[in-house]
């Protein structure tokens, strides 16, 4: 609530999670093949909007990958205690141990994560409410070695003590790795920061700290290799305009009920958009110390993020939900980060709920059909985190001033338990192939050969050869040099009306 203690809600939410002004939707129970709308949205996505708008706490990720393994660490002066007095989490008693997850074989080489995890900072740690789930995927995909930090929840910590944790957390993690493995903090491995939610607003206040305070990560010697974000908090003056245009309804006609309920808008915070604007504000106070300056303060409210602050900073990548009443702290810091060059890219998929990569299990459906919005958003996660760390650059840099930004749809037509999506990618715009058993994926994109054989008649052997990739330059080069040719012909021509109207003038 904006003035009392919150309700013990939603890990990943904002105030009083579930909803913010109250009970949730009511209506009969879908049935998993009683599905209203196939020829629109997917069926698991039809299933989650019924679970969610009844219950938004339920439906996460319930199962680890197999062969990650969780090292718990207990770092010197992390410690902290949740107790009901000053602590609305569940988890009460003594706080502050870390958590490290990493695929087997992973060593002092492996790069390196620091995950800030979301719950309104009120909520959540590194063992609970669905982030064992998400890390242990997320390391499976990038073969990192993921830290999850317990830092103190508010109230007991406030946002600058929020990111003195973290930023104390990313240089103990310059420093080490798995099963107490240890190196030069100057020249490990890279470094990556990402979160969620709250976190995800955290992880970005640590990272542009660390734009103007670059000494206090290894005393200047090292940055951060990139961040990713999920639905990230950042504006705390929570007046974008999505909290009025994505609130919730359920849309339904009582003189046909055969046609079923639909919910669109925020699933997650169904209130009064004035209400849960005032809601998510009054929790942002209480984050800040109740010091209402702080709300547009350009580290600990990113949003409001300075031209200083974000140039030079490093690569981003975002998911935000295409439904969420904060879509707008996504997709306009995005565009701001991208317009001082930083490499941005931002994933918006349609009709998606609050942190919604945590459900890659398709809301525990009986025939446990994944949810392709959150492996996509994982596996585009991962292909921006590989490359950087690879290549030292991210996939296919955005152009500069812009972000390569992506809109995520269903294929119409396919709910029927085949849970498509509509013209699949990778960040580089390569269509995705998968043969794997959590997918869905490619039909009716034309791949790089299909291409190839429209243009020149054969497909290159073997990938794209010398020959090849001349034939494709010549192409290339003769329609711009007749582009170029039409150009000239027709600023002659109109060149040659001026003159001769001058002439014309002249005579007279």
């Amino acid at each position: 609530s904006a003035t009392g203690s919150p309700s013990a809600g939603s890990a990943t939410g904002s105030p009083s999670a579930g909803s913010a002004t109250g009970s949730p939707s009511t209506g009969s129970p879908f049935a998993w093949h009683d599905e209203k709308f196939q020829d629109l949205i997917s069926q698991v996505s039809e299933w989650c909007y019924d679970k969610l708008s009844k219950d938004s706490e339920c439906c996460m990720d319930e199962q680890m990958v197999p062969g990650i393994i969780m090292e718990k660490v207990d770092r010197e002066g992390t410690s902290w205690t949740c107790d009901d007095e000053v602590c609305y989490d569940k988890k009460k008693g003594a706080r502050g141990t870390d958590a490290l997850y990493y695929p087997k074989g992973a060593d002092v080489y492996s790069p390196r994560l620091l995950y800030v995890h979301g719950g309104s900072w009120y909520y959540g740690s590194p063992f609970t409410t669905g982030y064992p789930q998400l890390l242990s995927r997320l390391a499976h995909l990038t073969g990192f070695v993921i830290m999850a930090i317990d830092y103190p929840l508010a109230p007991v910590g406030k946002a600058w003590q929020i990111v003195d944790h973290t930023l104390a957390a990313l240089n103990w993690l310059a420093a080490n790795g798995p099963v107490g493995s240890s190196n030069d903090p100057v020249h490990g491995p890279p470094l990556f920061i990402g979160g969620d939610s709250s976190g995800g607003g955290s992880a970005m206040a640590t990272l542009l700290t660390l734009q103007k305070h670059p000494d206090l990560l290894v005393g200047g010697s090292r940055k951060l290799a990139g961040g990713f974000f999920y639905s990230p908090w950042t504006n705390l003056k929570c007046n974008t305009p999505e909290y009025y245009s994505h609130a919730y309804a359920k849309v339904v006609n009582p003189f046909l009920k055969d046609l079923g309920e639909a919910h669109v808008g925020d699933l997650m915070f169904n209130g009064h958009p004035s209400e849960n604007a005032e809601a998510f504000q009054g929790n942002a106070l209480e984050y800040v110390g109740h010091n209402k300056s702080l709300l547009m303060d350009p580290i600990f409210s990113p949003f409001y993020a300075t031209e200083e602050l974000l140039r030079g900073a490093p690569p981003m990548y975002f998911a935000v939900g295409g439904s969420e009443s904060i879509e707008g702290d996504s997709t306009i810091l995005a565009q701001k980060a991208a317009m001082m060059n930083v490499p941005v890219y931002l994933d918006i998929y349609d009709g998606m709920w609050h942190v919604f990569p945590m459900y890659t299990e398709g809301c525990q459906n009986p025939e446990g059909n994944a949810l392709w919005t959150a492996v996509s958003a994982q596996r585009r996660t991962a292909h921006f985190l590989k490359s950087i760390a690879s290549d030292g650059v991210p996939p296919c840099p955005p152009l500069w001033g812009r972000p390569a930004t992506w809109l995520h749809y269903s294929e119409a037509g396919k709910g029927q338990g085949e849970n498509l999506e509509w013209f699949p990618s990778n960040l580089c715009g390569e269509p995705i192939v998968d043969k794997g058993q959590d997918t869905h994926w490619t039909r009716g994109y034309p791949t790089q050969q299909a291409l190839a054989v429209s243009m020149f008649g054969s497909e290159p052997s073997g990938g794209f050869s010398l020959a090849f990739m001349i034939g494709a330059c010549t192409t290339v080069a003769l329609l711009g040099y007749g582009l170029h040719v039409a150009q000239v012909s027709r600023l002659r021509a109109t060149l040659q009306k001026y003159r001769e109207a001058h002439a014309l003038l002249s005579i007279g």
